[in-house]
């Protein structure tokens, strides 16, 4: 007489080999998946909104005036945009350090920056400037913050618009007011 339990159900290593090929399956479609530069795009417009409402809180709480400087420069031989944090003090911009916050974010290839502030065009720079202790006047004159978080709460108001070159209409734009209030729009221009 044959075992009754004996033909029942799967083996465990027959389980883990589906689960695997599913995984594999779904690890497939998410990388070929159009929308995954819009999710690049989201996630970076996101950090940097999260970024800067805690650099507005620090110079809120500090009681000091912060910066943030955006640019543009070469990187393993392809042009990206990144931005950082500037202090102001007696000897003009610096680079700011904070302890949760990396001072410096380079942004993934092919991201590009638009910036308005004020209702004008900002031009953001082709060149990132590097503070040198040994020029200390000349190179820290050139960090001029594109956007300002003051002491009081306000910021300059500004509307930033994260985007891949070759899908302009893909978009998410970060608009800050004069009130430090900032929202995430996407493809909304």
């Amino acid at each position: 007489m044959a075992n009754p339990y004996a033909a029942r159900g799967f083996t465990l290593l027959e389980l883990l080999v589906v689960l695997l090929v599913i995984g594999l399956a779904i690890g497939m479609v998410s990388i070929t998946n159009p929308n995954h530069q819009s999710l690049i795009i989201k996630q970076q417009a996101q950090q940097f909104a999260h970024y800067t409402a805690l650099l507005a809180e620090e110079a809120l709480l500090d009681n000091s005036r912060l910066g943030i400087d955006l640019y543009r420069g070469a990187s393993d031989g392809e042009e990206r945009y990144g931005y950082r944090w500037l202090s102001h003090n007696n000897e003009g911009w610096q680079v700011q350090t904070l302890r949760d916050i990396p001072n410096e974010h380079l942004l993934p290839s092919g991201i590009q920056l638009r910036l308005t502030v004020n209702t004008l065009d900002y031009r953001i720079n082709d060149k990132k400037p590097e503070p040198d202790s040994t020029q200390h006047t000349t190179q820290q004159q050139q960090l001029i913050p594109a956007i300002e978080l003051f002491s009081n709460g306000e910021i300059t108001p500004f509307a930033l618009v994260f985007f891949y070159q070759d899908k302009p209409d893909d978009y998410y734009r970060i608009q800050g007011d004069l009130l430090g209030r900032m929202a995430i729009d996407d493809q909304a221009l």
